[in-house]
């Protein structure tokens, strides 16, 4: 048997499961995990209790060296895509976009208004280009954190326009006339959910897409991004799909001058942003699901190994086809 918690609100749940699991004799036989996707509420957590319940893990190497400072070792098993990320993005509506946003640099953005999302640095590379004599468009998708105004405010300070893009329709065509209606602006601050279909053929259209948090455990927007034939400007953190010049832009510093650079640089080298695309999308092929379940399969094998819990079929072990064996979440 396995179980696997994830996040804070389970690591009590899975420290008395383990203390229940002892009284009846029978904890050699389950090989437990817990993960950690974040760092919130970590101050919550009865860590020495969890270490003797669980084998820690969690979903990049930063996010290890984070822990790591906390005395903790976790393993480390990446996050994953859905495999039909992987599909051709309609060109035609990559085009559209495009056009109806009529600008010479297309940037977007996704993330929660969060200071640690770096959105004024984003703002302020749109202003920097845009004094350079470009027409620059940063498309902006936030939350309903209150920092959204503080970077609205930046944005007027700076001399740029921001319009809202609304919606009464869910479609394709709607969301295209949205861009329209609020164009032209420097910044286009969307007001209405985005999925993924039409995320994926916003990603394609971009020639950036700003996932440059300063602290992100995995960095899930930067790899969907990947997915559809886009270029990622990730941070310096939990990427660990990104490689700098190859699969994607890895900004080392939260300056906009860095990103403006980047961004004159793919300009200038048309056929390096076209041979980044095609990586990038050759890399999310190794963080599918599929891939992320096989990782973690392996590992816990491992575990039991360690346990000598159970007798691995290494005939097994060696199928590609691999299946989990029971396990049974503990989510919140």
């Amino acid at each position: 048997m396995v179980v696997l918690g994830e996040e804070w609100q389970t690591a009590a749940t899975v420290s008395l499961l383990n203390d229940m699991l002892c009284r009846e004799g029978i904890r050699k036989r389950v090989v437990m995990f817990w993960n950690a996707n974040n760092t919130f509420s970590f101050d919550r957590i009865d860590w020495a209790q969890l270490q003797k319940a669980a084998t820690i893990s969690t979903v990049s190497k930063y996010m290890k060296h984070i822990m790591s400072r906390m005395g903790l070792n976790p393993i480390v098993i990446p996050n994953g895509i859905p495999t039909s990320l992987l599909a051709e993005v309609d060109e035609g509506l990559v085009r559209e976009v495009r056009k109806a946003l009529d600008a010479d640099l297309l940037l977007c953005k996704i993330a929660r208004w969060d200071p640690d999302k770096r959105w004024n640095a984003s703002i302020e590379a749109i202003a920097r280009l845009k004094e350079g004599g470009m027409r620059p468009v940063l498309v902006a998708r936030g939350g309903i954190e209150a920092h959204g105004q503080e970077v609205t405010r930046n944005a007027l300070a700076l001399g740029l326009t921001v319009k809202e893009a609304t919606v009464k329709t869910g479609s394709p065509e709607s969301y295209l006339s949205a861009l329209r209606e609020a164009a032209p602006a420097d910044v286009v601050d969307v007001k209405f959910h985005l999925p993924l279909d039409f995320l994926r053929i916003l990603y394609r259209a971009a020639d950036g897409v700003l996932a440059n948090s300063g602290h992100e455990p995995f960095g899930i927007v930067g790899l969907e991004a990947m997915a559809a034939g886009g270029i990622a400007f990730t941070g310096c953190t939990g990427e660990d799909y990104a490689i700098p010049f190859v699969n994607a832009l890895v900004l080392e510093t939260g300056e906009p001058l860095e990103i403006v650079g980047y961004l004159t640089y793919l300009r200038e080298h048309p056929d390096e942003s076209e041979r980044i695309r095609r990586a990038a999308r050759e890399t999310a092929r190794y963080f599918t699901w599929e891939a992320a379940l096989n990782n973690l399969i392996s590992k816990v094998e491992n575990q039991a190994r360690i346990q000598d819990n159970m007798c691995v079929d290494e005939s097994y072990s060696r199928t590609k086809d691999r299946r989990p064996m029971n396990c049974v979440p503990v989510w919140n």
